[in-house]
């Protein structure tokens, strides 16, 4: 059995409960990656798998052009400051512990976000992901951007550059 049939049955496992509950659909959105979706009606759940660590990531569906995901581990974090919270995820290699313990957090605190929840984000990445998102978008732009450009041959001016083209585009307020 391949690691992706392995991953795939593993998620199916896991996150059994917030399949039949959110009517979540499981698909492999790239061929040749360990990656996969949990597709829902607001919000996806990305899955990735890469040398032992298993990534887990909200992506919602909204009306923002650009929307990276965001990883259930820091989300958590964010919303939660003072939760018992155990960083198990990045303690062990373990796939299937990792997607148990996502799978835990999701079901237990974060079943808001499936629903549609996304109330925190802006303040989740002007505090604590700026540049993270801000890194997102410049990537995400076509390669003749201006804002790729001085990303790629590393101009320090990209990052504010960056900042008034999210503020302008209203993918984020400040």
């Amino acid at each position: 059995m391949t690691v992706n049939r392995d991953f795939e049955q593993s998620i199916q496992i896991y996150f059994q409960d917030l399949i039949e509950e959110f009517n979540l659909e499981l698909i492999k959105p790239y061929e040749n990656a360990d990656t996969f979706l949990l597709k829902g009606e607001k919000c996806d759940i990305e899955f990735s798998y890469d040398r032992g660590e298993t990534g887990c990531a909200f992506i919602p569906k909204t009306s923002q052009q650009f929307n990276p995901g965001y990883r259930v581990d820091f989300v958590y974090k964010f919303l939660y400051p003072f939760g018992g919270f155990s960083d198990m995820a990045e303690s062990t290699y373990d796939q299937k512990k990792q997607l148990s313990w996502y799978a835990s957090i999701i079901q237990n605190d974060l079943k808001n976000v499936l629903k549609g929840d996304f109330s925190w984000l802006n303040d989740y990445i002007t505090k604590k992901d700026m540049h993270g998102y801000l890194t997102a978008l410049a990537l995400c732009l076509a390669s003749n951007h201006p804002i790729h450009k001085k990303f790629v041959v590393g101009d320090p001016t990209w990052m504010a550059d960056a900042e008034k083209y999210a503020i302008d585009n209203n993918f984020i307020h400040l």
